[in-house]
């Protein structure tokens, strides 16, 4: 879900777990990341807010994202896309 809030944009991945905060990040970090990457570049002026919505267990994280974050990301896409 894309939501555009006056300057920013935020970015929401609902999933439907049994996971903890901590580990639902973690198996989605990569995933919901990339998404703030791909919608950053349509609205480079707007700032990305990314979070995770965990429906089973009913509660709502966020997730960060800067230019470390991305580039963290970016290394582990490159590893897999043969660059």
């Amino acid at each position: 879900n894309i939501i555009e809030k006056d300057d920013t944009i935020i970015i929401t991945d609902y999933k439907f777990s049994s996971l903890d905060n901590e580990s639902l990040i973690e198996n989605y970090f990569i995933q919901i990341v990339f998404y703030g990457i791909v919608v950053e570049k349509i609205y480079p002026d707007k700032e990305i807010k990314l979070q995770l919505i965990n429906l089973k267990n009913k509660y709502k994280t966020y997730v960060d994202f800067n230019d470390n974050i991305k580039q963290k990301v970016m290394n582990i896409i490159e590893k897999y896309d043969g660059r």
